[in-house]
């Protein structure tokens, strides 16, 4: 019986690279998901899957730029995320996106089975 291992590339990426106990910790985070995680970059995350899916439309991520500066962070957490998101929408504005990628139409999935390793 053959048994199907899946691992997010990010962890994949850093696996190779890692020192013998960080090899450790990502085999352990990836058998035992922290439960709780915070979600950051879900308005980016949005906003460029939405501008990929209109030919790289920049209109959804000048609104989400737009809505994020709008927006009045409390909590440190909060304000932090509001940074990140706010340079990785000015990131994504200020690539030079190849003309092929702009004609092609893609097909954005969203949602996948698992994002870690299966038991």
């Amino acid at each position: 019986m053959t048994k199907k291992i899946l691992i997010s590339i990010n962890q994949f990426a850093d696996f190779s690279k890692a020192t013998e106990s960080k090899k450790r910790t990502i085999i352990r985070q990836q058998k035992q998901p922290n439960k709780f995680r915070i979600s950051w970059y879900q308005l980016p995350k949005s906003r460029i899957r939405k501008s990929i899916e209109n030919n790289c439309d920049l209109e959804p991520v000048f609104k989400g730029i737009e809505e994020l500066k709008l927006r009045k962070p409390i909590k440190s957490r909060q304000i932090h995320d509001r940074t990140v998101s706010l340079e990785a929408l000015e990131r994504y504005v200020s690539l030079k996106l190849p003309h092929s990628l702009k004609s092609e139409t893609f097909e954005v999935i969203k949602k996948v089975e698992s994002k870690s390793i299966e038991r």
